[in-house]
């Protein structure tokens, strides 16, 4: 080194920057580096070494953006300091909120996913440990509502598609402000279950005429509303598979309607 100048190599080597690292850094006007009009080499000097330093560290370490970067540096008191980094801590917080959301879902995911793998089109009667509710209006409060569903109900044996809607935890639902719409609540207790592929849409009522069908064979009395949720979707010989879950309640069934 010569007059506390660095080479770009000895930067990175010290840093552990990268080259394409460096000049991003330059692009957009974190630091401002001298080049030799002979040689084209760039020339950094302590004030570089020190930013790209600082850099590196909210980069890295904290996971700072540009922006935050370049508000770090025009900080002038230990008071902008705090705001700075209380923001990002509360934005960070929020963040990882909304990755435990996420990872909740794909847990949920794999649970319908090793149903479908061991329970491939199948009917049959399961328990809900919990009471639920179907909501024709999506509250969007609520962060656990992965699926779009649709409501039939049966009359002297034919079906009529009722509305869309989303099915959600009554004790979340509990937590919020009243909304308009109807909502139809479910007790906890055994429900006729079935998940399978169709390539019908979810609003077909031939989607759960297999279930109700079944349902008579085996002399179950069953109650409206049939609810369908809707998952995901596979092409295969450029059709696409649509995978749903279709719920029953039984005859005894407690359910409460509620128009707000």
């Amino acid at each position: 080194m010569k007059d506390n100048n660095y080479t770009a190599g000895q930067i990175r080597e010290m840093l552990d920057l990268s080259r394409s690292a460096i000049r991003y850094y330059v692009k957009k006007g974190l630091i401002s580096v001298d080049k030799n009009d002979e040689n084209g080499y760039q020339s950094f000097n302590q004030k570089n070494f020190s930013d790209l330093r600082d850099i590196s560290y909210l980069r890295q370490m904290l996971g700072f953006g540009i922006k935050d970067i370049q508000n770090c540096f025009n900080a002038s008191s230990l008071e902008e300091y705090e705001i700075l980094f209380k923001d990002k801590s509360l934005e960070l917080e929020g963040e990882i909120k909304q990755r435990q959301i996420q990872l909740k879902r794909l847990k949920k995911w794999e649970y319908y996913l090793d149903y479908l793998k061991e329970y491939p089109d199948s009917i049959r009667i399961v328990e809900f440990p919990q009471a639920f509710v179907f909501s024709s209006i999506h509250p969007m409060e609520i962060d656990d509502i992965p699926f779009l569903c649709t409501s039939f109900d049966m009359k002297n044996r034919e079906i009529k598609f009722n509305s869309y809607g989303y099915c959600i935890n009554e004790l979340a639902l509990n937590d919020l402000d009243c909304l308009n719409g109807t909502r139809y609540h479910f007790s906890a207790g055994e429900y006729i279950y079935s998940m399978f592929s169709s390539e019908l849409d979810m609003n077909n009522p031939d989607l759960v005429k297999p279930v109700l069908d079944w349902a008579q064979k085996q002399n179950i009395e069953v109650k409206n509303p049939i609810l369908v949720d809707y998952f995901f979707r596979i092409k295969s010989q450029e059709k696409y598979c649509y995978y749903y879950a279709v719920t029953i309640p039984l005859a005894d069934c407690s359910i409460r309607i509620e128009s707000l």
